[in-house]
């Protein structure tokens, strides 16, 4: 089943998108890759579907930008003296680890800009959720506010597709 733009139940949605001469929608997706949205259901595969139309439909009107999280993967070897505290406390090393890896810093691996689909498909499919990762949400979502601060608009979006 194709779709060709916001249906006609979401009137809403399809106002505010629309751009207005000189003032475009600029929208950041933010995405969350861990483990978890496919662990115990596929929750990426609907997100992926519903992303990839979203943006295809709207490639043209819509400067889209994406933030995948956690990005990169992994971030790296913790700190001995943090990690041996962690540990220290009781807590399990799977634990201990993603709780390191919840701190990454948000990454805008797509710029936001016209006819970005492409590209944020092709990230989509590049960077699927892998086992032993965080779930950094809150620095997505700083490094998502921050590229849209850069240059703000009266028609700027953060979009967060997660499973909690």
């Amino acid at each position: 089943m194709g779709m060709t733009g916001p249906g006609p139940d979401c009137p809403e949605i399809r106002r505010a998108l629309k751009p207005n001469a000189g003032s475009i929608p600029r929208v950041m997706l933010v995405v969350d890759r861990s483990w978890s949205m496919l662990q115990d259901q596929d929750r990426w595969t609907p997100i992926q579907n519903a992303l990839t139309q979203v943006t295809e439909a709207l490639d043209g009107q819509v400067k889209f930008g994406l933030v995948v999280f956690p990005n990169p993967s992994p971030i790296g070897n913790p700190d001995p003296a943090m990690f041996g505290a962690c540990l220290a406390s009781g807590r399990g090393q799977l634990d201990c680890e993603e709780s390191y890896e919840a701190c990454a810093p948000g990454v805008v691996v797509v710029e936001p800009a016209l006819n970005t689909s492409a590209a944020i498909v092709q990230q989509l499919q590049e960077k699927r959720p892998t086992p032993n990762q965080g779930t950094p949400t809150a620095s997505a979502l700083i490094a998502a506010g921050n590229k849209l601060l850069e240059n703000p608009g009266p028609n700027d979006f953060v979009i967060v597709a997660t499973d909690g």
